[in-house]
Order: C-alpha cells, then structure tokens, then sequence
C-alpha cells in the first residue's frame, strides 16, 4: 500500500518486533503517530503510552479514553471513522511541520501514565500489602 500510494520515505512499516533501543530511537524519530484501532476490545495502543508526551501528534481513533487524553495532552488528536483519518492527515500535510515534543509533555505523560503512577493506582486498588515497591 505504502508502494502503491506513493509514501515511502514519508510513511513507514516496520514489521516485527525491534529491541528497545530500537524501538526508541523509531518512536523519537516520528512526527505523527497513527492509531486506527477500529475493534472495541482494544481501547488503546501501549504505543500510545510510549508516545505521549515524545511524539509530537498522535491520531488515534475516537474512544472515551482519547476524548479524556486529548483534553490532557497536547498533540492527542481523534479521528472517528477512515474518512476523518484521511481528512486529519490532509490537514496535517497542510500544517507547520510538527516539532518534538517538549520536556514539559513528556513530563505530563509520565505523571498521569509513568511507573509511579501505576504503583498508586495499583496500592489504591489493592492496599499496602498487595503490591510490593519495585524501583521504576
């Protein structure tokens, strides 16, 4: 499809798995994020949370949990059917090309996603004994 449309080098697929310095070097290398998701058991990406905060868009498809992280994040955009997605990167291509993400973002995604965050969440839940501190 990549071939076909004409994307390449401005679109990428990288199939498989990368190991973690690879991984992060990719995801610090975006400018946009796509997130199309359509089935409903899958909400959201753990790359979204790899994300926020260090890509400077991420368009992911309509969901209660995008509508609340856009309100939080900036660069969080929804798109709520293909015709919107097309529409969100015509518009994109239109736009300023995005820069990184600050420090700032970054520091905001880590507070509402980052370890710690998980351990309150998880101490809340299951009280003191029912999560062992682990360092992050």
């Amino acid at each position: 499809m990549i071939d076909q449309r004409g994307l390449a080098p401005a679109v990428s697929f990288l199939p498989g798995q990368l190991d973690d310095a690879a991984f992060d070097r990719e995801m610090t290398a975006l400018d946009v994020l796509i997130l199309p998701h359509a089935d409903a058991s899958m909400l959201v990406s753990g790359a979204f949370f790899e994300a926020a905060g260090r890509v400077p868009v991420i368009l992911a498809r309509d969901s209660s949990f995008v509508r609340w992280a856009e309100q939080r994040l900036p660069g969080v955009r929804r798109f709520a059917s293909d015709d919107d997605l097309v529409q969100a990167v015509r518009a994109l291509a239109t736009e300023p090309r995005p820069v990184g993400a600050d420090g700032g973002a970054r520091r905001d995604a880590v507070a509402l996603f980052g370890w710690a965050q998980c351990q309150r969440r998880y101490h809340a839940v299951l009280g003191p004994s029912g999560l062992a501190e682990v360092p992050a």
